[in-house]
């Protein structure tokens, strides 16, 4: 048997209640969605534990907000991922409500698959323990001359030796995860993220704020613990990039009728990218028409 123990912290109001919708894939490629709810157990703590068969299954999960059979509050974005394997059968997973984040254009395909696109082929981490703990964040501001690296009390994390420094995988950029052996890691955990140089693997800058803190109860048998950790917050200085905006019948080239080609898109695109530019805006295409009133104009 598989089981998951899902935990999150989230303050609701009275007579409200938490679920968490699953959609389970398993080996055989068999999926089905359910719906579990969460008992609440104090101080905006909410768990609840669902059993499985022993299979290896590749999950996609997100909480709810429910009152009266009615949906108050989702949570944004892409769900959250979980891929079980056939060495652990016990997930505690330690969870954040995904809000809308405040960094919000890092997260489109613009920055993820192009500007902060990685270059080199990057694979997923693959490390497996019979006991272990998984550390996954979301850094979409980490440009592709960084990596992102983690340290913290523990001889596991480092020690906060920076030479021990322990280096994430982005494969699913601009989700950060590394899985480290949690068989005799300290119940009290202090950790913190930091930028590190990918050519010279020095640490350039870490994490404002306090440091983070991570209570581990006993890990026992075949148990994998999996903390989603909140955002992480660049300490570097915000991404600037200089761009044009123009609309595409203002597009002019010796290929083109004169009133501006989609295919004049790609001269456009060349001269940006000649000339050190990271952005080109148009104007809409298609009709914008919204509400049906004068402000469609805008």
């Amino acid at each position: 048997m598989v089981q998951l123990e899902f935990n999150i912290n989230y303050r609701t109001i009275f007579g409200q209640n938490l679920i968490v919708e699953i959609e389970i894939t398993d080996e055989t490629g068999y999926s089905f969605t359910d719906i579990y709810p969460l008992s609440y157990t104090g101080n905006g703590d909410w768990t609840a534990t669902v059993n499985l068969e022993d299979k290896v299954y590749n999950l996609s999960y997100r909480y709810t907000i429910v009152q009266n059979a009615s949906t108050i509050h989702r949570e944004w974005g892409a769900p959250h991922r979980l891929i079980t394997n056939d060495t652990n059968n016990y997930y505690r997973i330690c969870d954040r409500w995904q809000n809308q984040p405040t960094d919000l254009p890092f997260h489109s395909s613009a920055f993820a698959q192009a500007l902060f696109a990685r270059n080199e082929k990057i694979k997923p981490s693959v490390r497996r323990f019979k006991q272990s703990i998984t550390f996954r964040v979301d850094a979409p501001t980490v440009a592709p001359e960084f990596a992102l690296v983690l340290l913290g009390s523990d001889p596991v994390l480092g020690n906060w030796n920076p030479a021990k420094a322990v280096k994430l995988n982005c494969f699913d950029f601009p989700s950060w995860e590394i899985t480290l052996n949690a068989a005799n890691i300290q119940p009290d955990v202090e950790f913190k993220f930091a930028l590190t140089d990918v050519k010279t693997s020095q640490i350039i800058a870490w994490e404002p704020g306090l440091n983070s803190r991570f209570f581990v109860r006993e890990v026992n048998g075949r148990e994998s613990i999996v903390v989603n950790c909140q955002p992480f917050e660049s300490p570097l200085p915000k991404w600037k990039g200089a761009g044009v905006a123009i609309p595409v019948f203002a597009l002019r080239t010796h290929e083109s009728f004169g009133i501006g080609d989609f295919n004049d898109l790609h001269k456009t695109i060349d001269w940006a990218a000649a000339t050190g530019q990271k952005v080109i805006q148009i104007f809409p295409i298609n009709d914008t028409t919204m509400n049906h009133t004068w402000q469609d104009s805008y």
